[in-house]
């Protein structure tokens, strides 16, 4: 696992089996800053190169997320979209899950309550 910090949010990412196409980023603490995305952009463009074709994002460890998270989030999911790819959201505690329903995400970016569903959701599709 490699762990990377970005002012206030950590990256914790693990990669799947060399045969499996996806890969598990843990966000933990705050999603808060300007210029987040960035960092999740890039890696998502990196590992589509490697074959990736779905990133779990695990926000159970996100203590806080505003408006520039949830914009974090989107930019996110709009990358991979770009290079057709999926991005699974699970884990979300529920002042985080409210923050993601009024914006709605789940409408572009399925959202689960726990890494089997993700994976079962992404063995489905």
């Amino acid at each position: 696992m490699l762990t990377c910090i970005a002012k206030t949010m950590i990256l914790a990412i693990s990669k799947s089996k060399p045969d499996d196409n996806y890969i598990k980023v843990s966000i933990s603490e705050k999603l808060s800053k300007y210029n987040e995305n960035k960092e999740l952009d890039a890696l998502i463009e990196s590992n589509y190169k490697e074959g990736i074709k779905f990133f779990l994002l695990d926000l159970s460890k996100l203590t806080y997320i505003n408006s520039i998270g949830i914009n974090t989030i989107t930019s996110c999911i709009k990358k991979a979209s770009s290079l057709n790819t999926k991005v699974i959201l699970f884990g979300l505690e529920h002042h985080i899950e409210d923050a993601i329903k009024i914006s709605c995400i789940h409408h572009v970016a399925p959202v689960v309550k726990t890494e089997e569903e993700a994976l079962q959701y992404m063995s489905s599709h």
